[in-house]
This record gives C-alpha cells, structure tokens and sequence, in this order.
C-alpha cells in the first residue's frame, strides 16, 4: 500500500477476513514490510486459512494518522479457491489384443468421467507415474481424447503397454485432477482392471502377427529389434497372409501351402526374423506360440511342420538348435533343443491324445540346459473351461541324452516362424499368433498363468 500523510502515519491495517488469515485478523503493514520498496509504501504476508470465502475476494486498507484520521481503500481482487475438484469415476480397457489383458504393443484407454472443478477450472488431468504398471512414464488425459468431448465433463488418453511393464494381475491406475489454484483429488479405476502377463519383464521378442488395416500380417517385434520379413517361396502369392483367431479374438498369420499352377510342387510361406545377439537365449529360455493346423494327414506321417525354430535340421554338424513344431501324421507337437555335439532333448505331446485340425492350441516350451518340457493347452472361445491340457517333459517322453545340453545358438540360424528346417520338413499349413521369446525358464505357476489368460 502507498499511504501519502503530512501527518506521522500510525499504523496500516488490512481487513483480510474474507482470507481467513491463519495469524489473525486484521494484518498490519509495515514500511519494511514485503513488497515495501522506498518511502511512502507499507508491506505485509499472510497465509489464506481453511475457512476463506470461495470466490474473487479483495482486501480494505485502512492507514490512521497521530491524529487518528483515517482513510480506506480496496485492493484488487484475488480467487480464493479451497475446495477440491472432483472425479466421477475412472475405467480402463484394452483396444486392442485379448479382453482383459494389457500385453506389450497394446493399446490402453484410461477415462475419468465426471470431472468437475470448484471455483476454478481443472487445469490438468494426469495418470500418478507411480501408479502405472503399463509404462514407466506420466500419462496426462484430455477433454477431447479418444470417445470424450469437451463438453461431457470427461478426459481420456490411450497409450501402449511398454516392455517395462509390471507383470501380474489386477493392475490399475490412479487419475489425479488438479485445478488451477493447486486443489487435488484422486480416484483409482479399483475393479476395473488388466493383466499383465507372466514374464513380459523377461522378453526378448514378440511377434504378435496381428492384422493391420490392409489386411497383411504385422511382422513388428514389440519388445526388441527383430522385426520379422515375409519370405514367400519361388514368389507364389498368399503363402503368407492375415486372418482371424476366434479363440483369442485377434487376428493372426495364415500360412499356407500353395501348389505351383505350372509345377505342382508345393511352395511354402514364412516370417524370418533374422538373427540378431538379442536371440541367442543360450540354456535358459521360453517359448510360447498359439496355432491352430488345418491340414493334419496321417500321409504326410514323416512331415514336422514348424511353429516357431531356429534350426538348420544338421544335428552334430556344428549346429546348435532348438524348435517347437507340429508333428504330421502323429498329430503331436514337439519342442526339441540339440547341440553340435549330437546331444538333444525332445518333449512330445501324448500320441494317444492327438491334436486337431481347425482347434486352437498354445505351446509353451521350456529349457534350463538341463530340463526340458512342454505344454500345450486346448482353448475354445476366451473364458471357455472346457480346454484340455497336453503335458509332457523329460519323464514321459523319449529323450535321447539325458544329462545336460549347451545349446548356445549358431550366431548365423535364423529365427523362422511357420518354418523348421529339416530334411523331413516343410512350413506351418495353418495359423500362428501371439509368439513370445523369453530370457528364462519361466515358473510352473507363470505357465499355468500365462495358458489361463485366455481360458
């Protein structure tokens, strides 16, 4: 306040009542107060207190002189805000991939609906970073996000599940909404929630193989650097295509045999994703594939059709390998490792329990460099508890060494999917999705968790 007196100025008071002033009322300035700055000019500070009145406020200035005369005047006014905004409630939801689960790549919609300010408006909408699980970054939500408009009192943003994300299940998120003056309120999404799948921390590749809007197949890894190529034999078309997988409701790879118009020879499709030192997994690693066979025939009984592998079918010929594949004729599936030394391991599902054309299975393979087992589980449409469940390891399957086997990858193999190289081989007649590449032998309890995600 600027107080001009021919008179000795007394005292310089405010009347900041409506503030709630928490060291009492009224507030005295003084010349060297805050803000006072040379002469004829008084200063003071005081905190706004829990019981200020909402709304623009402004304070009265009253200087008195040694003669007791007195003069006022008003300040400029100021907002007072002290009630929290407020949050409806939150949900969330995966657009993309299976129902009720957030994997790497797909995408997540948080909404917080019924967002309202107090006396000022909401400035900002955000995901707590440390309450994500999904991605490690903070997530701030719009009034015009994707299924909201300004004008419903809504914000929204969708966002993709990083490989950061934090396995397990009932994962949700914590919006916060803050308004201009600082005013805060949180609202957790609490039943609505994801899961993140067993050993997404773990993985080194994933090939969802899911559809894009042109109908080709996405070869992305969405976990590392080995983003697959489609590799069409002698240039026949649709070896390789896109299609849908009722079971899990997504799309995936079709892959196909198609017969040469002018030869008659059969000619095979695969995705070949290289062979980077991100894939060379050595002696501890998993293995999970969904597929579905449609063309299973007891006369190609000498045929492995291969899911997914990195083998060149030369065991004991300085090649180290490993495969998961369908067995033709038998109607079994296999998941092998071999080393250069002619050592293998081979885990194959009952003979006496065939799989079938046109059903929906997933394969998961596991390796230690000294177990090895496999299991492949049934599925029908997700949420269905009428699945069967093939298991097989070292115990109940022909083995022909039993010790240990040092498989460090060849450097120059290949991972292939829909492919196994071998003499008695040829590519996947079928569909493939969801191929998942892990660094470790996942747990008993994370393979039960990983086949049930899907029912």
């Amino acid at each position: 306040a600027t107080v001009t007196d021919d008179d000795q100025i007394n005292t310089v008071e405010v009347d900041a009542s409506s503030f709630d002033p928490t060291d009492g009322n009224p507030v005295t300035l003084t010349a060297d107060g805050p803000g006072a700055s040379g002469e004829d000019t008084y200063g003071a500070e005081f905190t706004v207190g829990s019981k200020a009145k909402n709304g623009n406020q402004s304070v009265t200035v009253t200087a008195t002189d040694e003669n007791d005369d007195e003069s006022s005047t008003t300040s400029n006014s100021l907002t007072v805000d002290t009630s929290v905004p407020t949050i409806g409630n939150v949900t969330l939801s995966s657009q993309s991939g299976i129902n009720g689960v957030a994997d790497v790549g797909d995408t997540i919609r948080v909404t917080a609906k019924g967002v309202s300010g107090t006396t000022t408006d909401v400035a900002e909408v955000k995901v707590k970073a440390s309450d994500n699980p999904f991605r490690d970054e903070q997530i701030t939500l719009s009034d015009d996000g994707p299924g909201v408009n300004p004008d419903d009192n809504a914000y929204s943003k969708e966002f993709e599940v990083s490989s950061n994300a934090t396995p397990g299940e009932s994962n949700t998120l914590t919006v916060t909404v803050t308004d201009e003056a600082g005013n805060t309120d949180s609202k957790n999404s609490g039943s609505d929630s994801l899961i993140i799948p067993p050993g997404t921390d773990e993985l080194v590749s994933y090939w969802k193989l899911d559809d894009v809007e042109s109908g080709e197949v996405n070869v992305t890894d969405y976990v590392g650097q080995n983003t697959g190529t489609i590799v069409e034999d002698q240039g026949t078309p649709d070896n390789v295509s896109s299609t849908s997988i009722q079971a899990t409701g997504t799309s995936a790879a079709r892959f196909k045999h198609v017969p040469d118009a002018n030869t008659g020879n059969v000619n095979n499709g695969y995705i070949d994703c290289g062979s980077d030192a991100s894939l060379d997994v050595g002696n501890e690693f998993t293995v999970s594939a969904y597929f579905k066979p449609t063309d299973l025939s007891e006369e190609d009984a000498a045929l492995d059709e291969g899911i997914v592998s990195r083998d060149t079918g030369n065991v004991g010929s300085d090649e180290r390998i490993w495969s998961l594949r369908v067995k033709e004729g038998r109607d079994t599936v296999i998941f092998a490792v071999a080393n250069e030394s002619g050592e293998f391991k081979q885990a194959e599902t009952d003979r006496d329990d065939t799989i079938e054309d046109d059903a929906t299975y997933h394969a998961i393979g596991r390796f230690d460099g000294q177990d090895l087992d496999l299991s492949v589980r049934e599925i029908g449409n997700v949420g269905s508890q009428d699945n069967n469940l093939y298991v097989s390891d070292d115990n109940e399957t022909n083995v022909s060494f039993p010790g240990s086997v040092d498989i460090e990858t060849n450097p120059g193999v290949p991972l292939r999917i829909g492919f196994y190289f071998a003499d008695n081989a040829r590519t996947m007649d079928g569909v493939i999705n969801e191929v998942k590449l892990f660094e470790t032998r996942l747990s008993d309890s994370e393979v039960d968790d990983l086949h049930t995600i899907t029912g």
